[in-house]
C-alpha cells in the first residue's frame, strides 16, 4: 500500500506550529550514527519535541488525526521513542470519546516481575497503531510488530513523527501495513527550512 503523508483534517497552523518545534527543537547538525547503523550529517531527536508542552499537544493532534477512523484497541511502540507518543495519544482520546489505552514493547524483557516484553493496555487480539517519533529504514518499527504479532493482536497502522526516506515506507508497504508518517523529510525541511 502507498504512504499516505498529508493529514487532511489536521489544521494547517497547528502542523506548521508542529513543524517549526521540530525544526527549532530537535533537528541538528553533525555527525551522528542512527539507530539503523547508518551515519548521517544530520539527527531528529524527537524526545526534544515529545517532552515539550507544545509539543505534546501538536503531535496528540496530529497522530489522533493520523488514526482517523480507523478502528483501535490499543497504542504503542516500541521503547523508549513510542511511549511518550503512546500516552500523549492515550489521554485525548479519551477527552473525545474513543479511548485509545496505551502500550509499548521492551527491547528486552526486564528480568523480574512478569518478565513481560509488552507492557501496558495490550490484550490479544486487539486492533493495534503503531507509533514512533523517528523512522528511517522501519527495522526497529518492524522489531516490535513481530512482538506484537506473536502476542496476538493485529496492526492496522503506523504512524511516525518523522519519516527520514530512507527506505521505511517501501518496507512497511512491502508487507501490506498503511503507514502515514506526520512528516517526511522532504516536508519537514521544504523552503530551506534546514537553515533554520
Amino acid at each position: 500500500m502507498t504512504p499516505v503523508t498529508d493529514l487532511e483534517r489536521m489544521d494547517i497552523a497547528k502542523k506548521e506550529k508542529l513543524r517549526s518545534l521540530i525544526l527549532e527543537r530537535a533537528l541538528m547538525q553533525g555527525d551522528f550514527t542512527l539507530a539503523s547503523g547508518k551515519k548521517s550529517t544530520f539527527y531528529i531527536d524527537g524526545k526534544r519535541v515529545m517532552f515539550h508542552p507544545k509539543g505534546l499537544l501538536l503531535i496528540a493532534d496530529a497522530f489522533l488525526d493520523a488514526i482517523g477512523d480507523c478502528h483501535a484497541d490499543a497504542v504503542g511502540g516500541l521503547e523508549m521513542g513510542a511511549i511518550p507518543i503512546a500516552d500523549t495519544i492515550s489521554l485525548p482520546s479519551a477527552q473525545v470519546g474513543r479511548p485509545i489505552p496505551a502500550f509499548f514493547v521492551r527491547k528486552a524483557p526486564k528480568g523480574h516481575g512478569t518478565n513481560r516484553f509488552i507492557e501496558g493496555c495490550l490484550d490479544a487480539g486487539d486492533k493495534v497503531v503503531v507509533c514512533d517519533d523517528v523512522i528511517t529504514t522501519g527495522e526497529s518499527v518492524l522489531k516490535a510488530i513481530e512482538r506484537i504479532t506473536e502476542f496476538g493482536c493485529e496492526v492496522v497502522r503506523i504512524i511516525s513523527l518523522v519519516d527520514r526516506e530512507e527506505g521505511a515506507a517501501e518496507a512497511l508497504s512491502s508487507k501490506g501495513y498503511v503507514y502515514r508518517p506526520v512528516f517526511t523529510l522532504k516536508e519537514l525541511t521544504s523552503d530551506n527550512a534546514q537553515n533554520h
